[in-house]
């Protein structure tokens, strides 16, 4: 199974949990990486960027994390982002705003990536009847999601196999 992280997961996982505190949920969660079971995009990256530009210390623990955020490597991908998009309710999700300041927008793209991956996505974000977010896109596209809580649980537990 593949946990493809959106970029609230990121933000809460290291910004309330402390390596020193939770030393056992990062080595967990390297295993998970290492063993490429916890995945994102690159929209994600440059969300975390966009929205952390004076916080040093916080990108550069996402920096040693970099190797995950992945560009779409899937003509399949770009399929789904093409059919998210033709939905005008989805097309909600790139506010003008953003797309005038430039901000990326990940949704669609983990979305994409998840769906591709036949992986599970993993947000924050909580259904709301005809909203673009991305639990709406996951049930219309079929994608299976988990929240924060959910995934932590997973890290938590996680076993090498061949431990």
């Amino acid at each position: 199974m593949k946990y493809i992280v959106d970029t609230n997961v990121f933000r809460t996982f290291f910004r309330f949990y402390y390596k020193t505190v939770t030393p056992e949920l990062f080595e967990n969660l390297d295993k998970m990486i290492q063993d490429g079971i916890i995945i994102s995009v690159k929209e994600v990256y440059k969300e975390l960027e966009d929205q952390h530009k004076k916080d040093a210390e916080f990108m550069e623990n996402m920096k040693s994390y970099k190797s995950i955020f992945q560009e779409p490597t899937k003509e399949e991908e770009i399929d789904i982002l093409k059919e998210i998009y033709s939905k005008r309710n989805f097309q909600n999700n790139i506010s003008e705003k953003n797309l005038l300041n430039g901000h990326p927008v990940a949704d669609a793209f983990l979305v994409a990536k998840a769906k591709s991956q036949e992986g599970t996505l993993v947000t924050a974000e909580h259904y709301s009847p005809n909203a673009a977010k991305i639990p709406n896109i996951c049930e219309e596209f079929e994608v299976k999601y988990i929240a924060f809580e959910e995934f932590l649980k997973i890290v938590k537990d996680y076993k090498n196999e061949e431990e």
